[in-house]
């Protein structure tokens, strides 16, 4: 998986650095100040550019990691007839038979103990 974010990622960010490689280049040629000066933003707007794809290409793609090996996680328990699957940290519920879903319990419990009930 990671492999396919991988260079698909790497192809769009390529197209992005090449653009501003050729901004660059041209900066470097110019001598006229306004000129260089529109190029000047443009690189900027660029780079930024660049730093915000990365950031949210990574952000998304994790994402879909998750929702896949969620969704192996179902198949799995379906499968093997397991009735929980925790993930690598405390904090990580991967997959469950939904004969364990005890959230509308939870609620009342959380409402009640809220409201100073016991």
């Amino acid at each position: 998986m990671s492999k396919e974010i991988n260079s698909k990622g790497n192809i769009l960010l390529e197209k992005k650095k090449n653009r501003l490689d050729s901004l660059n280049a041209l900066f470097e040629k110019t001598s006229q100040s306004d000129v260089k000066l529109a190029l000047m933003k443009e690189i900027i707007n660029g780079r930024q550019e660049i730093e915000a794809f990365s950031n949210n290409y990574m952000l998304e793609e994790s994402q879909k990691i998750n929702d896949r090996l969620r969704g192996y996680g179902t198949d799995f328990i379906k499968d093997k007839k397991y009735k929980i699957i925790l993930g690598t940290d405390s904090h990580t519920l991967i997959a469950y038979d939904d004969a364990l879903d005890v959230t509308d319990e939870f609620i009342i419990y959380i409402n009640s103990r809220y409201e100073g009930n016991r």
